[in-house]
């Protein structure tokens, strides 16, 4: 997980999607050496900055354990104020479809960094991360815009929660996220456990999120989405672009990965051994997911 999450953010930065700052690091206690951990930006007021967003906007996390808009969206700033925009754009975008629905998404949404966003969840099978694990934000004082931001990136690039090593999620469908239910149907819960480990669903199915489902169900968002996600899989998700990275990560750490095992424990070979298989799994998946998504017929037809 601590190698995974690292690089997914390197995706989502070099895809142009506002990105928190992560790096390993070395930690020691009283002289107790802990070995390498993995630093994450927390998404906050001075994130928003960074990006040059206005830190007055409303972000929210979301909360897969809740249940209903509300509760699942929990605010980070302005918490004076209600849920009345998040609670509003879910009404709004439940209850349109085709052009009426493609309006409301470019009203509403930068539509190409939420683009960004969901192509390179695509990529990194990042099954955890439509209906969960992300922070929204609102530009409330300026575009009125909304954006989406990553984080939690701990099941990618493979692995999952339930993981085997038959399947490490190299096809994961281009339609994941997507509703799957139409305007005449009740849609069910989008948060907690309803809806998850169906019998005729694999163990890794998850439900789409309350942006995903609408949004990768519109034909004019969708079209657009592929395109990019095409792109990106062609120029930035790449065995020239990410070797480099993943192979320098392993010089990097595996120096670390002796330390914290000759003071910790286990047998620094173990250690070793089990390091470079994570590596390799990276590896791996970059190669497999790439061949998987570049030979999808949706994706052969995009433009």
């Amino acid at each position: 997980f601590v190698l995974a999450e690292h690089l997914s953010y390197e995706v989502y930065r070099r895809s142009g999607v506002p990105t928190e700052h992560s790096e390993h690091i070395r930690i020691s206690l009283d002289g107790y050496q802990l070995g390498y951990h993995l630093l994450v930006e927390q998404p906050n007021r001075n994130f928003l900055r960074r990006h040059k967003r206005d830190d007055s906007g409303n972000l929210y996390k979301i909360l897969w354990y809740k249940q209903g808009v509300v509760d699942q969206h929990e605010k980070k700033t302005n918490l004076h104020t209600e849920h009345d925009d998040i609670v509003n754009l879910v009404l709004l975008l439940d209850n349109t479809e085709n052009e009426e629905q493609w309006e409301i998404i470019k009203r509403h949404f930068n539509v190409e960094e939420v683009i960004n966003y969901f192509a390179v969840n695509l990529c990194i099978s990042n099954w955890d991360g439509f209906f969960n694990n992300y922070f929204t934000y609102h530009d409330i004082g300026g575009s009125g815009k909304w954006e989406i931001y990553p984080w939690d990136e701990d099941k990618t690039w493979g692995d999952y929660g339930g993981r085997s090593a038959a399947n490490d999620l190299y096809d994961m469908p281009l339609t994941f996220g997507m509703n799957e239910n139409t305007l005449s149907e009740t849609k069910s819960e989008r948060g907690g456990f309803s809806g998850w480990g169906s019998p005729d669903q694999p163990s890794w199915w998850r439900p789409p999120g309350y942006f995903s489902g609408s949004l990768l169900s519109n034909p004019q968002f969708r079209e657009r989405f592929l395109t990019r996600l095409k792109e990106i899989t062609e120029t930035v998700y790449t065995e020239s672009v990410f070797l480099p990275i993943i192979d320098g990560m392993e010089s990097q750490l595996g120096p670390e990965v002796r330390l914290r095992a000759e003071e910790n424990g286990p047998d620094v070979d173990v250690a070793l051994d089990r390091f470079r298989d994570d590596i390799e799994s990276l590896k791996r998946h970059l190669e497999k997911r790439r061949e998987f998504i570049l030979s999808q017929d949706e994706l052969k037809m995009a433009n």
